[in-house]
């Protein structure tokens, strides 16, 4: 009735007069009209809760609380959230999709520097960079072939200010060890690629080249050794090396973590682990690099001394000899 007296009241004023549409407004929220039930509001807000209490359960069966959830994708500083999330993408895809990858990493970089330009302006060893840097260019212009000399530093001069940018980035120990995970979780499929191509013959498109960035060379390259997805099998090796020591160091990491408190997370962590290391010696052993084995190695007796595994380090040195 109020509604009706009120429209009632307020109709013989013209359409869009400002009297007239606020009474209008009035008489609508006194009916109600346009409003949802308060049934429909209670039952989306109970929806509401009840899929985010799910999504937290799910958190807790990995041992993960909301605290750890958010600090997968959440920088230390506010402002470099984008700058830290475009790197860890751009380090999972990198061997995968290397132009994806370093697109990413570019974009880390780029924004790292519009937020930081200042700090980084003032670290010392950024000054020695860039003296550096000047002095590369000098030399370059009194290159025989500048040409190339400037091409060279066009490959070179950008890692420098990339690795600035990383520096103020990169600000404590959990962000490296998020991106140890980041580096060695790729390898797994790397080294599948590699394990068809060396046994099955597998080999890629030509017409994904300018997606993915690499083709599958049929029976390795050179022949006989696993390339992967990289152009020759030493560039595997290099890379089978970095993320050989990150896994064995994530494992003990992982294993000493799960001897004081075992769960569900620390097992399958340590069964993936367990299965990228092994996936890795496979795939190094069938590169054929003997540098990349004196080095992994070396890499293996650096551990075996930290954990303090004297009588294996005695053994391998009086082998050696």
């Amino acid at each position: 009735m109020i509604a009706v007296n009120l429209k009632g009241k307020y109709s013989n004023l013209a359409v869009g007069h400002p009297v007239s549409s606020k009474a209008y407004r009035a008489s609508e929220a006194l009916a109600g009209v346009g409003k949802k039930p308060v049934l429909s509001v209670l039952g989306q807000r109970r929806e509401y809760v009840t899929t985010k209490k799910r999504f937290y359960y799910v958190l807790s069966r990995f041992k993960l609380t909301q605290a750890d959830h958010k600090g997968m994708f959440r920088h230390p500083e506010g402002r470099l959230h984008f700058a830290w999330n475009c790197t860890q993408l751009g380090l999972l895809i990198l061997p995968l999709m290397p132009t994806f990858g370093i697109i990413g990493l570019l974009l880390a970089s780029a924004e790292t520097w519009r937020q930081k330009h200042r700090q980084i302006i003032r670290t010392p060893l950024n000054w020695g960079l860039a003296l550096l840097s000047f002095w590369l260019i000098i030399t370059a212009c009194f290159a025989l072939n500048r040409t190339e000399a400037f091409l060279g530093l066009a490959n070179l001069l950008p890692f420098f200010a990339v690795f600035a940018a990383f520096s103020v980035l990169i600000q404590t120990p959990a962000q490296l060890n998020r991106l140890a995970w980041m580096m060695v979780m790729p390898s797994l499929p790397v080294a599948i690629l590699g394990l068809g191509q060396h046994f099955l013959g597998w080999k890629g498109l030509e017409q994904l080249n300018a997606v993915l960035g690499w083709v599958l060379a049929e029976g390795g390259n050179p022949p006989g050794r696993m390339a992967s997805v990289f152009m020759y099998a030493n560039i595997l090796a290099a890379y089978l090396q970095i993320v050989l020591i990150l896994s064995i160091g994530l494992w003990i990491e992982q294993f000493r973590a799960w001897r004081k408190i075992p769960n569900n997370s620390q097992n399958s962590k340590l069964w993936f682990l367990s299965i990228l290391v092994i996936a890795q010696v496979i795939a190094l052993f069938l590169t054929s690099s003997r540098n990349g084995w004196a080095i992994a190695i070396l890499a293996c007796l650096a551990f075996a001394l930290y954990l303090g595994w004297h009588w294996l380090v005695t053994a391998a040195v009086t082998a050696a000899t």
